[in-house]
């Protein structure tokens, strides 16, 4: 009876420990871009247009439980390494931009208690394919010893600025 007792101890605070140690940081998080073209239309040696190529801004918003800043160590799109920069969103409810298909404001607001944050992203090396939408993207980062992963699966097109 008494070793029953030491064992079902002994487990709940195996139990404890494990789930303090996986506690998760991000709530939820949601990834957009924007097309942009540059404004100069460059032309070649011979005077001749040169189609110019699209750029794609993205940024990522995340909203954590609590108000603790995320300590984020790497940001992968399709295994491409981003260098990204996190700023917080004081703001109650805050517009990200308009979807181009309906012409819809998207809006962000975190849960009671919960803080948002947008991660601005630029791409480490080279180029990028500018027409593909991400398949996968990885946040990963640290909090309170711990390390953490977050996978996001889609990213949300939204309208450039001159567009609007």
């Amino acid at each position: 009876m008494r070793k029953n007792i030491i064992y079902t101890i002994c487990f709940c605070l195996i139990s404890f420990v494990g789930y303090t140690q996986n506690k998760k940081v991000i709530k939820s998080a949601k990834a957009f871009y924007k097309l942009t073209l540059p404004g100069m239309i460059k032309v070649n040696g011979n005077g001749q247009q040169i189609t110019p190529t699209p750029s794609r801004e993205r940024f990522i918003y995340i909203e954590t439980f609590g108000k603790a800043k995320p300590i984020l160590q790497k940001i992968t799109y399709d295994a491409l390494v981003y260098s990204f920069s996190l700023s917080n969103d004081d703001s109650t409810k805050t517009e990200i931009g308009i979807e181009p298909q309906s012409g819809k404001k998207i809006y962000l607001q975190p849960s009671k208690g919960n803080k948002l944050w947008k991660i601005y992203l630029v791409l480490k090396t080279g180029k990028e394919n500018t027409t593909q939408k991400a398949k996968l993207i990885t946040i990963k980062g640290i909090q309170n010893d711990a390390p953490f992963m977050y996978l996001i699966k889609n990213e949300t097109e939204l309208v450039a600025p001159e567009s609007q």
